[in-house]
Parts: structure tokens; C-alpha cells; sequence
């Protein structure tokens, strides 16, 4: 006699390998040299960056392979992502004294949309307070509804309104839809 198990079943899923894009490359930095991860970006089109320390957000852009303003203090940043709409480059580490594991991901190469969910999320900025130029040139600081001050790598004269989010979709052993991984895509501005 055998008794039905409905956990033992094969379930038919996706590995996250078939829903991540093909051109995927992922690999290890240490705070030496750090500037040079931007040598995996294969062109030198403007993207946008946002660095997370263990005390502070910055921003800019990359250019020609450079960081505008510079990059500085790498021992305490923990997270780098830079993106435009084509790709994002993103360096991750869960302490300062780690090496930093980094991914470039783009969509070329998905089997179809339905891998991917684009969203779009509000930015929280009080449109009663002008944005302020930055003295580093590159950055746009607004105040949000609570008053905090923040700064975007935005230099044109409208309102910043959402963020531009790409998830990464697959499915778990059990057939659930997962988001496996997300990347910046830039920012969607006000009419």
C-alpha cells in the first residue's frame, strides 16, 4: 500500500538561473582598487549612482568610468548601485571589514517579459520647497514632507517623481513567485 504525500511531489518550477538575465556577471572586490569595478560597465554611457554608507546616502553620476562627485570613504560604504535604464552595476557587502560580492545585470537575453515586473514607486519630495543645487554641480537636494534633506544626481529643471524598479521573478520549490533580485532603472520625472 502506498499513501499519498503531496510534499514529495515534483513541482514544476523555474531556477532562478533561467530568470536572471544571461548577461549576468558577478564577482569579488576588496576596498584596494575599489574605483576599478567600474571596468565592467562595456560602455561609457551616463549612469546615475547611489552609494549607501554606514552613516550616510550620496549621490552622482558615472561618467566615462569615473564617479562624479568622487567616491570617498570606501572602508565605510556598504552598498554601491549604479544604473540607467539599460543596466545596473551593484556592489554589496555585510560589513566594512568584508570584500564586496558585485553583480552587473541587464535584460538582454530573458526569455520574455513575464520573467521581469517594472514598478514604479513615489518619491516623498514637498513640492512647497524649491530644490537647491548641490555645490559638488552634479546633485539636486530636496526636502521631503517631513523635512529631512535628501539628494538626487538630477540636473534638469522639473520635479523628480517615481523611482524606476525592474524585479526579477522565479519560482520556488513549492511553486511560489518570488521576486529574486530588483535593479534601479532611474527615475521617471513630472510632466
Amino acid at each position: 500500500m502506498s499513501l499519498f504525500n503531496p510534499w514529495k511531489r515534483k513541482r514544476e518550477t523555474k531556477e532562478l538561473s533561467s530568470v536572471m538575465p544571461t548577461k549576468v556577471k558577478k564577482g569579488t572586490q576588496t576596498n584596494e582598487g575599489f574605483e576599478g569595478i567600474l571596468s565592467h560597465f562595456s560602455d561609457n554611457s551616463e549612469k546615475l549612482y547611489v552609494a549607501f554608507y554606514t552613516y550616510k546616502v550620496a549621490s552622482g553620476i558615472v561618467w566615462d568610468k569615473k564617479f562624479f562627485p568622487e567616491l570617498k570613504d570606501i572602508p565605510h560604504l556598504l552598498e554601491l548601485r549604479a544604473f540607467n535604464e539599460n543596466v545596473e552595476l551593484r556592489a554589496l557587502r555585510m560589513g566594512i571589514y568584508k570584500d564586496f560580492k558585485w553583480r552587473l545585470a541587464d535584460e538582454k537575453g530573458l526569455d520574455s517579459e513575464a520573467d521581469i515586473y517594472r514598478e514604479t514607486h513615489y518619491l516623498d519630495i514637498d513640492h512647497t520647497r524649491a530644490p537647491e543645487p548641490c555645490q559638488d554641480g552634479v546633485n539636486t537636494a530636496y526636502a521631503s514632507t517631513t523635512g529631512a534633506v535628501y539628494t538626487l544626481p538630477i540636473r534638469s529643471g522639473r520635479w523628480p517623481a517615481k523611482i524606476k524598479i525592474i524585479n526579477y521573478l522565479a519560482y520556488d520549490g513549492c511553486g511560489n513567485l518570488q521576486i529574486k533580485d530588483y535593479r534601479l532603472a532611474g527615475f521617471e520625472m513630472e510632466e
